[in-house]
């Protein structure tokens, strides 16, 4: 893979090869497997378009960069970020192509539920440019204060597009916030969006959030997940564990969760590790980046980096790296799991190493066919309430 040296050249900026059998440029990322402890340790990645972009990067300090090598983003480049973290910075050019390929990147990042940060750099220079022109520290401070949502950024791209004196602009403007304002499930997010949608285009707030749940609703039942997306999460249903699931008073069916042996497994793990040093790095050299639950991972890397500077467990000392939801995990797991022998840890870490990372739910409620992309987010959920109904059924 080359970067164009010659300004005046009007070839594409960055020129890779035919693909070969070791050269495939949708499943590679630029300095993944250098970037890859950094990454964990932080919690986040900075994804930038080429590979110039990941040195400059790095000679300003973020050795959490990596690159797609000036193609477009694929779905193996997602998920081989997901086995690290769910939190990306995207610092694609600022310029109209760097743009739409941001927009493109946040569609296709979206189904993965990933939190996902934009950064553009000034003047639509890319980050190579930008550390010629300004230094490291320059870069360094834009990378890291520069940041906006993934939401703020769809926005403000489409609010410059718009022409609000011409009511058919106004109504597409609407219905392109719409469009990917459907695919988030927080309210808070939702309600800042719609609220600053009802300033721009002067409207009542419950009339656009009204016309937003209309739209979301007719929109999602016409909506089918690709196969790929349906195949990512389909796999063999253990028939044996399942539950039912209420949502805002009305049921929504059962619902089977896939392999929950899996989790328990993965958590046994986290007990081990917890309680020794010497297993805590060990299991995770042979993890590596298999993990079946985020917060699961999540909590697996902060202990590593824990033991990297401690001898011993301290465990307020511990939990002031965990997030509340960390911390909650990690207490459940305290309080539940047992010590376990050497077969015992070693068969643990062989199911995990043999769960795929995307296959963990799958509904029955169409005869175990998803059919909608409500019903795919509707599994998601469910799995979410995984703790709750184990808590149950322990208590009963």
């Amino acid at each position: 893979s080359g970067r164009r040296y010659l300004e005046n050249d009007h070839e594409s900026k960055y020129l890779n090869t035919n693909e070969t059998i070791i050269f495939k440029k949708g499943q590679i990322l630029y300095n993944y497997h250098n970037a890859f402890n950094a990454i964990k340790a932080s919690n986040k990645v900075f994804l930038f378009e080429g590979f110039m972009d990941v040195i400059a990067s790095c000679r300003a300090g973020m050795k959490n960069s990596v690159a797609s090598m000036g193609t477009a983003l694929t779905k193996d480049q997602i998920e081989a970020i997901k086995r690290i973290t769910n939190n990306v910075v995207l610092c694609y050019d600022s310029d109209d192509p760097g743009i739409e390929a941001s927009l493109k990147a946040i569609e296709l990042m979206i189904p993965y539920e990933m939190n996902i940060s934009i950064v553009s750099i000034p003047d639509t220079k890319d980050a190579d440019e930008y550390i010629k022109a300004h230094g490291n520290t320059a870069l360094f401070d834009c990378l890291n204060n520069n940041q906006i949502s993934a939401m703020d950024f769809v926005y403000n791209v489409y609010y410059k597009r718009t022409d609000f004196k011409n009511i058919n602009s106004k109504d597409a403007f609407k219905n392109i916030i719409f469009k990917y304002l459907m695919n988030f499930s927080s309210s808070l997010i939702i309600d800042a969006i719609i609220n600053r949608l009802s300033k721009d285009l002067e409207i009542s707030a419950d009339v656009l959030l009204n016309d937003f749940n209309v739209f979301a609703k007719s929109n999602t039942k016409l909506q089918k997940p690709t196969k790929e997306y349906y195949e990512n999460i389909q796999s063999e249903v253990n028939d044996d564990i399942q539950f039912e699931f209420e949502e805002k008073g009305n049921k929504k069916g059962k619902i089977y969760y896939q392999k929950l042996k899996y989790i328990n497994a993965e958590k046994k793990l986290l007990y081990a590790s917890y309680n020794n040093k010497i297993k805590c790095l060990e299991i995770d050299k042979k993890l590596k980046y298999y993990f079946v639950d985020d917060i699961n991972r999540d909590i697996r890397f902060k202990l590593v980096s824990y033991y990297q500077n401690y001898e011993m467990m301290n465990k307020d000392l511990l939990f002031k790296e965990f997030t509340n939801e960390e911390i909650n995990a990690m207490e459940d797991i305290l309080k539940y799991q047992k010590d376990s022998n050497e077969d015992d840890i070693n068969e643990c870490i062989n199911c995990v190493l043999q769960y795929p990372s995307f296959s963990k739910i799958v509904s029955d409620s169409n005869n175990g066919e998803v059919k909608t992309i409500d019903d795919l987010n509707d599994i998601i959920k469910a799995k979410k309430n995984i703790s709750k109904v184990k808590s149950k059924r322990r208590s009963n």
